[in-house]
């Protein structure tokens, strides 16, 4: 979605991005961008950005109908996430990216005397893990990645030196974190892992503080509400839950229900506190998340629309992502 929300860029299977009108719902462009699948799109200040499995990332200019700026091709492996963020110091843009080949490349935009957008690389981070997803903090000052070893890094945008890296170790260590997104206020961190359930983080203490869980398959995505009060998640089940929020419990005397959306067939879907995970007998017990010093949050409903008993196949890597 543009920041304007007046238009949506979707990118699909054979490497074409489609440009709608939110007003129309009418395609308004299409770009044959890419070889292969696309992996997301991202708008950001100064344009529409696309990556994909081909290990390129196309940028386009939005103020001049998606005309190509340039073709980047750090990368040695699938791009798996992209950002635009703006360097707290010296206001400059710049352009994070992370891939499968276990990289983060910091670029800084700027003009030359023609006139030109230069994408110049300020600094490459190497890490022993592959890189799954990056989410900026609203101060611009530090992004947070998610990577293979069930770690969180917090990076310092403006010199790339790591500021914090942390794991969970009630998440069981046949798991690994894939994708992470920030609330607007910048306090709060939440992970889709691939045992189907949604952690959600203190960003300040980056202590795992709630595990929400109600999905029947991997979750590839989630995103916080602009005011911070819903977490949307998709997964592939073909369900998008919507989790109220409200004020996140920082401990279990505080702790609030969090509900789920309703089903396709209208049933509602109950969201019960669970206290222990002898509670969940009914869960997997593969999957079920740890509760140790974390509340923890079940989607439930009794249509059967949510399959607890469906066999998992989250021990592979993300279809996204190239195995070493």
């Amino acid at each position: 979605m543009a920041p304007d929300g007046l238009s949506l860029a979707i990118g699909d299977l054979h490497g074409n991005i489609r440009i709608l009108d939110m007003k129309t719902f009418k395609q308004i462009a299409f770009i044959v961008a890419h070889d292969n699948e696309i992996l997301s799109i991202d708008y950001g200040q100064l344009a529409d950005t696309s990556y994909s499995r081909d290990r390129l990332i196309h940028i386009f200019d939005v103020s001049k109908d998606y005309q190509l700026i340039t073709t980047l091709d750090d990368h040695s492996g699938a791009v798996t996430a992209i950002r635009f963020t703006v360097s707290p110091i010296t206001s400059d843009l710049q352009l994070i990216s992370c891939g499968a080949d276990k990289s983060l490349i910091f670029r800084s935009i700027s003009k030359n005397e023609k006139g030109k957008y230069q994408f110049i690389r300020s600094h490459n981070v190497f890490e022993n893990q592959t890189f799954y997803d990056l989410t900026v903090d609203p101060s611009h000052e530090r992004i947070h990645t998610v990577c293979q070893d069930r770690m969180i890094r917090t990076y310092n945008t403006e010199d790339a030196k790591l500021n914090r890296a942390c794991r969970d170790t009630t998440i069981d260590s046949t798991s690994y974190l894939i994708k992470i997104d920030i609330d607007p206020s910048g306090k709060y961190l939440a992970t889709s892992c691939s045992n189907r359930c949604i952690y959600l983080w203190d960003a300040i203490t980056a202590k795992c503080i709630a595990s929400l869980y109600g999905h029947g398959e991997i979750i590839t995505d989630l995103k916080f509400s602009d005011d911070g009060h819903h977490l949307y998640t998709v997964a592939g089940d073909s369900c998008i839950f919507v989790w109220n929020i409200g004020e996140i419990p920082v401990a279990s005397s505080s702790c609030r229900s969090i509900s789920a959306p309703a089903s396709r067939t209208n049933d509602c879907i109950v969201v019960e506190k669970v206290e222990t995970i002898s509670q969940t007998s009914n869960l997997n017990e593969a999957h079920q998340p740890q509760t140790n010093g974390q509340q923890s949050f079940r989607a439930s409903s009794q249509s059967g629309l949510i399959s607890n008993e469906s066999e998992s196949s989250d021990s592979q890597l993300p279809s996204f992502i190239d195995k070493e």
